[in-house]
């Protein structure tokens, strides 16, 4: 008997030690199947599954994952047996091909075909040397651990919902020229940047013009609690660094200058 209660209780104590599953099936088009120790399981919406987690998805079929963190959905965009790592990747260079095409229609549509420092070189230096040097993604990350706000903001965001609830982001700007800009959810810890553009295109950055902008490169699903702050400059900044600052738990400082030149807005949604 005491045997079986200290089974019992080591089994309890992995439970409770072993992590949630980070990801879940949202939504299943097709004959789906997960493989599983050598036999094809049929995938269901709700199942939680793992990067490591492979599945067989047939022509004409598409799988819609869910980020239980970020609450982003990644649809699968190919066909075959591939692991969730893979979908994800191959999700996460679609959503930056749609950002950087969207981008370039919005430089296009500029009657100069520039807006104050497009072609600033990534990670160039906006003022001080050495280990006080000051580059714009500093500013932005700074920006948001700080969270001044700028009573004049000239761009918001709200969601725009689509009929399976799932929604993306709208960006309203009243200024001329294109933005740069991304949403923070400062209610986790570290902050993180919702539009998590990477490297694949070149362009770690999200453009946009005057008006109405549809994000829509990246969805998402579920309400929540959390506080989400717009973060918006006229010149680009390196979404992954900023990203890299706030993981690193970088301390705010409420006493730095924004550079002459360069035009910093934040704007929250509570």
């Amino acid at each position: 008997m005491k045997k079986i209660l200290v089974v019992l209780a080591l089994v309890v104590l992995c439970s409770l030690s072993m992590p949630a599953a980070p990801y879940v099936v949202f939504k299943v088009k097709g004959n789906i199947t997960r493989i599983a120790e050598g036999e094809n399981v049929s995938l269901k919406p709700r199942e939680e599954i793992v990067l490591k987690t492979v599945l067989d998805i047939p022509e004409g079929a598409q799988v819609s994952i869910l980020d239980k963190e970020t609450k982003r959905i990644f649809r699968s965009i190919k066909s075959g047996k591939m692991s969730v790592r893979s979908i994800l990747k191959e999700a996460r260079a679609h959503a930056d091909a749609i950002v950087k095409n969207a981008g370039g229609i919005v430089m296009r549509s500029l009657k100069d075909g520039t807006a104050g420092g497009a072609q600033r070189p990534q990670g160039s230096i906006v003022r001080g040397d050495g280990d006080k040097a000051l580059s714009l993604e500093k500013l932005v990350a700074n920006a948001i651990l700080t969270e001044e706000y700028s009573s004049e903001c000239p761009v918001s965001f709200r969601r725009s919902y689509n009929a399976d609830s799932t929604y993306v982001y709208e960006i309203i700007s009243e200024r001329p020229e294109a933005l740069y800009v991304n949403i923070a959810d400062v209610s986790t810890s570290p902050a993180i940047l919702l539009f998590d553009v990477r490297y694949s295109q070149g362009e770690p950055f999200v453009t946009v013009g005057k008006g109405s902008t549809l994000i829509d490169a990246y969805e998402f699903f579920g309400e929540d609690a959390h506080r989400y702050v717009l973060v918006a400059s006229n010149y680009p900044f390196d979404v992954q660094s900023v990203q890299s600052l706030l993981k690193g738990k970088i301390e705010g400082d409420n006493n730095v200058a924004v550079p002459d030149g360069i035009q910093l807005w934040l704007s929250s949604d509570k």
